[in-house]
């Protein structure tokens, strides 16, 4: 049986995506929306330590799953983001990949999610803008404080959560 089950987010906590959107706007500058085109996500950089760090936590018999948001404006970012996992975290992890544009109608208060978005203290949408369900679990704001990169992150948990 699994110890906890994980729910990772992949844009700007497995991969660069800020960095990528950077470079495409400069190389693009009439694209409003880098991520709107077809193969940003396959471009996608792992940040450093991550691919490691998820396979550690499988290796030790967490539950773990990769959860991302899709971008609305690529149809074709679901066969992207699938392809990013596959080359990066092979079919195993691909197998495991939700796409869901609404984070916190997926997991449960036992669970726990890595994400650099606060799905825990949403605010009040803009008019237009979805409303979106707060994250049930306990979620670690990847890239903030104690969560400040994979190294960091992969600390914490083996040190407060898993015990080894």
């Amino acid at each position: 049986m699994k110890k906890h089950t994980w729910y990772i987010d992949m844009d700007d906590t497995l991969c660069d995506f800020a960095g990528q959107a950077y470079l495409d706007l400069l190389e693009c500058p009439d694209i409003r929306w880098p991520q709107s085109q077809h193969g940003f996500f396959t471009k996608l950089k792992p940040l450093p330590n991550a691919i490691e760090s998820l396979k550690k936590l499988d290796e030790m018999g967490e539950d773990v799953w990769i959860l991302s948001r899709p971008s609305i404006n690529n149809p074709l970012c679901y066969t992207d983001k699938f392809l990013w996992i596959r080359e990066h975290l092979g079919l195993d992890f691909a197998d495991r990949l939700i796409l869901c544009t609404d984070k916190g109608r997926v997991g449960t208060e036992d669970d726990y999610l890595i994400d650099d978005f606060d799905w825990v203290n949403l605010k009040k949408p803009k008019d237009g803008e979805m409303e979106r369900t707060p994250w049930k679990g306990k979620q670690f704001r990847f890239g903030q404080g104690e969560f400040g990169n994979w190294e960091k992150t992969f600390e914490y948990i083996t040190k407060n959560i898993i015990e080894i």
